[in-house]
């Protein structure tokens, strides 16, 4: 049985009335820590969903103390991510699907970033 804490932390200059914020952009990256991350954890699992301003931006990380990537495969996801065009590989499709209408939303700027410990 998978037992983990999940925390939401939310910074006090937020006000979620005035955030826009594209649908089903966290809930498949946060079910990617917990299945991938997390699943072979029996006890003290957590995922931390964090939100806070830098400037006028909005930066959400979702962070976990699972197992993590192993350094080819965060770096092969991240080529991914930065590379907007192309074909998208089978075992990263949410992730980079979600960056893609993050850039094609807001700007080619925006994104998701993936680090790991």
């Amino acid at each position: 049985m998978l037992i983990y804490r999940i925390f939401i932390i939310r910074a006090d200059d937020i006000e979620p009335e005035h955030v826009k914020m594209l649908p089903l952009l966290i809930q498949p990256i946060a079910e990617n820590a917990i299945i991938h991350g997390l699943e072979l954890q029996t006890a003290g699992g957590f995922l931390e969903l964090k939100a806070q301003k830098h400037d006028e931006e909005l930066v959400i990380t979702v962070k976990d103390n699972g197992c993590g990537i192993e350094e080819s495969r965060l770096k092969a996801l991240n080529e991914n991510l930065a590379n907007s065009e192309g074909d998208i590989p089978t075992e990263s499709i949410g992730v980079v699907n979600i960056n893609r209408r993050i850039k094609l939303n807001y700007g080619e700027e925006y994104g998701v970033k993936v680090e790991s410990e």
